[in-house]
């Protein structure tokens, strides 16, 4: 699929916890705009005869979604990165864990026996 997302090395899970801060960040910016912009009462307030005027009071309903839903998106979304900067972590400890393992596994004399009698290398 074009929307798979592959990580082959632990930069590139760093990049992408800088990625989704950003996007967690423009979510904000998002519903910042849409409160400024889509939920003026000014628009459909300009007469008392406005037909239009009855939106005025729904733009109140539509700035509380705004902010239901960007709250609900912001939760999980952190929740999400978090997630993923612990996986980091994990995969850092473990990457740790196996070059320790194969340093000490190279780093050791290694004995060769040959016809029963060792050889040391």
């Amino acid at each position: 699929m074009s929307g798979d997302i592959r990580i082959s090395d632990l930069d590139m899970m760093r990049d992408l916890i800088d990625s989704m801060q950003t996007t967690g960040g423009q979510g904000y910016d998002l519903v910042g705009y849409a409160k400024t912009w889509v939920t003026q009462k000014d628009g459909f307030e300009p007469s008392p005869v406005c037909a239009l005027r009855p939106f005025a009071a729904a733009m109140d309903l539509v700035e509380e979604a705004l902010d239901d839903a960007f709250w609900t998106f912001q939760s999980r979304w952190s929740a999400l990165t978090e997630g993923v900067a612990h996986s980091v972590v994990d995969f850092q400890k473990t990457e740790g864990n196996v070059v320790d393992d194969v340093d000490g596994l190279l780093n050791r004399p290694v004995t060769v026996y040959l016809n029963g009698k060792p050889m040391a290398l």
